[in-house]
């Protein structure tokens, strides 16, 4: 980022966003301020509010671009509507944001600070965080990247990466630490021994244009033993095995109860085709997307069972609303976003309980 305003890229400037304004706080004064202290003729000379200092917490003057560090929460209201927002993601234009721990943050604030870039020729999007549940947030993000994982290369020639083949690669020595070891032959491997010993190696090249994204771990880090990670993945220190692969390996970890699986999924399929209409009384879900309305309907078979009768993608709300005649739906769920005057509207003619 620095680099980028120093060297005159990002004219526009950029802005760093975490999910609240405690860590705006935290970050200027135990991150930014002693950066600027420590580097006082390679970075500190640029570095200048607009009176001249370099003490303001949330907004860095940078050579003629700006540095806006803010937080993620929408905290107001516009007018009688639901609609969230915040003034502070208005007012200003970046070419490039950065968002920090996006696990913590709403779709909807992304979506917004995203919309910051619109006058950039760059539009630039960085997303940082320790991954939390599968297929959510950063996870999320990771898998439509590239995926890079970092390969480290052995003499014998073989190519290892750490993060893919624990716990099996870490070995342990006569005393007790641990170490990386080649997948092949077990010797032990460095980070980076120099060039041509290790590398950036992506699953999906056919998405680098698209986005890049780097998957690290503590299995990287010098300082850390390996087998200390070995133990605590073994025996979970206080019986969280969650931080273990979220803190320690970088994975997203979901337990079996707190994640719908595929598996799951089909074990309840069976081979009776879709309903093309019911008599009720019926429940409907609606994801509202730019170009359909993905539609679930059904009904309740017992005390604690439920049946899915029909699934479709509907082409806006009016779609929706005649699907929902014809299977006598009584209530349904729909997203207020992005289209919330539409949803309104909907939740006002539906005939049924609406919730949005």
């Amino acid at each position: 980022d620095m680099h980028g305003m120093i060297k005159g890229r990002y004219k526009l400037g950029v802005a760093h966003i975490f999910p609240t304004n405690d860590e705006v706080g935290e970050f200027s004064k135990s991150r930014f301020k002693p950066l600027i202290a420590n580097n006082k003729t390679f970075i500190g000379k640029y570095v200048k509010d607009q009176k001249g200092g370099t003490d303001t917490t949330s907004l860095k003057k940078v050579c003629s671009a700006f540095l806006y560090l803010r937080g993620a929460r929408l905290s107001q209201k516009i007018g009688d509507s639901a609609e969230s927002t915040s003034s502070k993601t208005a007012g200003f234009s970046v070419d490039k944001c950065v968002f920090d721990e996006v696990d913590y943050m709403d779709v909807d604030v992304i979506e917004k600070y995203k919309g910051r870039m619109g006058e950039s020729p760059h539009k630039r999007e960085v997303y940082l965080g320790n991954p939390s549940h599968e297929d959510f947030g950063i996870d999320l993000i990771f898998k439509q990247s590239d995926q890079r994982y970092w390969f480290r290369r052995c003499s014998c020639g073989h190519w290892t990466c750490a993060e893919k083949s624990f716990p099996e690669c870490v070995k342990i020595r006569s005393d007790g630490t641990g170490y990386i070891g080649c997948d092949k032959c077990g010797k032990e491997l460095p980070m980076w021994a120099g060039e041509g010993s290790a590398e950036w190696v992506a699953d999906f090249p056919e998405k680098t244009k698209f986005m890049s994204g780097y998957m690290g771990s503590q299995l990287m880090s010098p300082r850390v033993d390996p087998a200390e990670i070995l133990e605590d993945y073994v025996n979970p220190p206080f019986g969280n095995l969650a931080d273990v692969y979220r803190l320690r390996l970088g994975r997203a970890y979901s337990a079996r109860e707190d994640k719908l699986r595929i598996t799951d999924v089909l074990a309840n399929c069976g081979n009776d085709s879709q309903a093309t209409k019911h008599s009720g009384p019926c429940a409907m879900g609606v994801d509202v997307g730019k170009e359909y309305h993905a539609t679930i309907i059904g009904i309740k078979t017992g005390r604690e069972r439920y049946e899915i009768i029909k699934t479709c993608k509907a082409k806006g709300f009016q779609e929706v609303t005649d699907l929902a005649r014809r299977y006598n739906v009584k209530s349904d769920v729909a997203d207020i976003g992005p289209y919330y005057e539409a949803a309104r509207k909907y939740q006002k003619n539906s005939g049924h309980k609406t919730f949005l």
